[in-house]
């Protein structure tokens, strides 16, 4: 039997209706940045909540549909009314969110040279993975729910906000950074005496919140530095519904100076699955081989992850070099 142009064309369109209502994966966050320091419109907001409520934003953003004002000052966010003359309507401190992730090497490694992990204070920082800092207050409706999420980038943590929920309702830490750059460890191999005191099992990196860290006048501990990043992905992908964030964490280590190949190498990767419940994402019990199957059919690479574009000047657009770094020695972070 043979089709007939007419029933090609009418299964051409159905399909194309079919495909048109299926729910994509994100392949990215769809947000609008809030207004910073060097802002023309800066003074004329952040001048009257100083003086009115002595509140220091570093950055606001304005809802102009529902006549609101969000204020981000170090680690707390506040909302205020902008048709009763900025009159203050909530704040709410920010600390760790409880469902976050984190490799338990990096929880080791502060317990043993600092605070806790999960007591780290939330705040503002001046540097972060692709300068995303740069813009710490943006807004945004990251799973399509018709309700907006404050998202803030602070430091190398990426938080969201509910305004609705007024609580953190997912977190993840972006970029881990315990490791010394190439540049300063000849300095800290280095003795007073001009000794260069590094062996050949010294790491190439050591560890940064060792040397911070060492305790009551030690001399640091060589030991290899930790880097890691995470990418994040948005969408239904099992198809259930309910909105998902995956994240897929790469923790690398320092190779030795007796190793030829300069840099990294791949500690472990990890695939996370967080699923929107009640207003809120929880950590769901999915192996990873399926979270895998999930990002490998939608063709969802590292690269493809977010966030995969630099802010910084001069790099703007560019990938995050620090997160597709050849010392990575890792293939995967070049597709």
């Amino acid at each position: 039997m043979t089709n007939s142009p007419m029933c090609l064309i009418s299964i051409s369109r159905l399909i194309a209706i079919i495909l048109f209502f299926i729910p994509l994966p994100s392949l990215g966050l769809s947000l609008d940045k809030g207004i910073v320091r060097d802002d023309p419109q800066w003074s004329s907001y952040a001048g009257i909540v100083r003086k009115q409520h002595n509140f220091y934003p570093d950055s606001v953003f304005i809802d102009t549909d529902a006549e609101l004002m969000y204020g981000l000052s170090r680690s707390s966010i506040a909302v205020f009314d902008l048709s009763s003359n900025f009159r203050l309507m909530g704040g709410r401190g920010l600390t760790r969110w409880p469902g976050e992730y984190i490799e338990e090497e990096i929880v080791t490694r502060y317990a043993n040279f600092d605070i806790a992990y999960g007591e780290r204070p939330l705040g503002l920082s001046r540097t972060s993975v692709g300068c995303l800092v740069n813009s710490p207050l943006r807004y945004g409706d990251i799973n399509a729910s018709g309700d907006a999420e404050l998202v803030l980038f602070m430091g190398n943590d990426l938080v969201v906000f509910s305004p609705n929920r007024q609580r953190v309702i997912f977190m993840a830490n972006l970029a881990i950074y315990d490791w010394l750059p190439a540049a300063a460890v000849e300095d800290f191999y280095t003795d007073e005496a001009g000794t260069f005191r590094a062996g050949e099992a010294s790491p190439q990196h050591p560890s940064t919140i060792a040397i911070s860290n060492a305790r009551h006048g030690a001399p640091p501990q060589q030991l290899p530095g930790y880097r890691g990043y995470a990418k994040l992905y948005f969408g239904d992908f099992d198809e259930n519904d309910q909105h998902d964030i995956l994240v897929w964490r790469k923790l690398y280590v320092s190779r030795l100076r007796n190793d030829e190949t300069p840099g990294f190498q791949v500690l472990k990767d990890t695939y996370l699955h967080y699923q929107l419940n009640d207003s809120e994402y929880e950590l769901q019990d999915t192996d990873e081989t399926t979270i895998q199957g999930w990002l490998s059919a939608d063709e969802l690479t590292w690269q493809k992850g977010y966030p995969s574009k630099s802010e910084c000047e001069g790099e703007v657009g560019e990938l995050i070099p620090e997160m597709h770094d050849p010392l990575l020695t890792d293939p995967a972070v070049l597709q």
